[in-house]
């Protein structure tokens, strides 16, 4: 605000409450010494005081509106400023927040396509564990199917004493007689057949 708007009182309104106050005091000692003349002579300078008195609260009326103009301008300009400065601010702050959005809508595409990968992945885990299972079961049959086997051998094993069984000896004999009368029954075939 203007220091101007704060005064109480300017000089313009003291000397026009001092023309009047003057008037006031010719008119009363007019009115005191009674005479004609000197009332009509009071009572003119009384009126031109008044008018002068007028026009001096008029212009500083008029002088305090102007005042008081220049200031809301100078306040109208200073939130013409200060708007400007916010909508520029504002406007920075929408662009940042777009950035911002579409830095965290390209994050949210990227994290959806590693989610993706990662279910893919998953399934994939899923099926080849599965599969896994499946032989793991296989094998666990087969496994038992031998243990079953090896059971039986070492209850065979166990029941038998080895005496029946013949020794390499007999086998290697055994196998030899085998392939002389093998030799010997073909060659009776030939001299049949001769």
């Amino acid at each position: 605000m203007s220091t101007e708007r704060r005064r109480l009182r300017s000089g313009r309104a003291l000397g026009a409450v001092a023309l009047l106050a003057g008037a006031s005091l010719v008119v009363t000692s007019a009115a005191l010494l009674a005479t004609f003349p000197v009332l009509v002579v009071a009572a003119a300078l009384a009126v031109v005081a008044g008018v002068v008195a007028a026009r001096l609260l008029s212009n500083e009326v008029a002088h305090t509106r102007r005042e008081w103009s220049k200031d809301r301008a100078q306040q109208a300009k200073a939130y013409q400023r200060i708007l400007s400065d916010r909508t520029r601010e504002q406007a920075a702050f929408a662009l940042q927040m777009t950035e911002r959005l579409t830095g965290r809508d390209a994050d949210l595409l990227e994290v959806r396509g590693n989610l993706r990968l990662s279910e893919a992945r998953a399934s994939e885990t899923v099926r080849k564990l599965d599969a896994e299972r499946a032989r793991s079961a296989e094998l666990a049959e087969t496994v038992d199917g031998l243990r079953a086997d090896q059971d039986q051998v070492a209850e065979a094993l166990a029941v038998w004493d080895g005496a029946d069984v013949p020794t390499i000896v007999d086998l290697l004999n055994w196998e030899q007689a085998a392939t002389a009368a093998s030799t010997r029954a073909h060659g009776d075939d030939s001299r049949q057949q001769a």
